[in-house]
């Protein structure tokens, strides 16, 4: 069946006080999104979604990179749902998705692997993580622990 990467990096690195988007900090004299995207290389397709507004500076980063891997770029929307949407839409059916954050580039090919493989059915499958950290509730004040033995960390890729 063929794979598909619907890579989203809509972020302005506001929470970082950035004034470079974290996808575009550079690793190792490479921006983190080209990391990234070389994650899903062996792909039948990428697809990209960025702000409008960012992908001028985007291209001039591939080209002063010499950025060859082949992808599509898909304009982001207000939010990651949205973002993740507008990259959905131009996706055929039929074909397994994974859906990665951009500034995610330490994933092994082992976990895409076995996430493909737990997929067969088409379900869908997300890696998680138990809670290690104490974690509470806190609703008009009032503050409730959770048991973590319930809870986990979703990450991605979303398959």
């Amino acid at each position: 069946m063929k794979k598909v990467a619907l890579i989203v990096a809509g972020g302005k690195g506001e929470r970082m006080n950035s004034k470079i988007p974290k996808q575009f900090l550079l690793l190792n004299n490479v921006p983190i999104l080209m990391h990234t995207i070389k994650r899903f290389a062996n792909f039948e397709e990428i697809f990209l979604v960025l702000p409008k507004s960012q992908f001028d500076y985007w291209n001039k980063l591939c080209k002063d990179s010499d950025f060859s891997c082949q992808y599509t770029l898909i304009e982001g929307g207000g939010t990651r749902f949205q973002s993740v949407k507008n990259g959905l839409e131009k996706i055929e059916s039929g074909v397994i998705v994974m859906i990665h954050d951009g500034v995610r580039p330490i994933i092994s090919k082992d976990l895409i692997a076995r996430l493909i493989a737990q997929n067969k059915k088409g379900t869908g499958v997300v890696p998680i993580i138990p809670m290690k950290e104490s974690i509470r509730k806190v609703e008009g004040g009032k503050s409730k622990h959770l048991d973590r033995k319930n809870l986990f960390q979703v990450q991605t890729p979303q398959c």
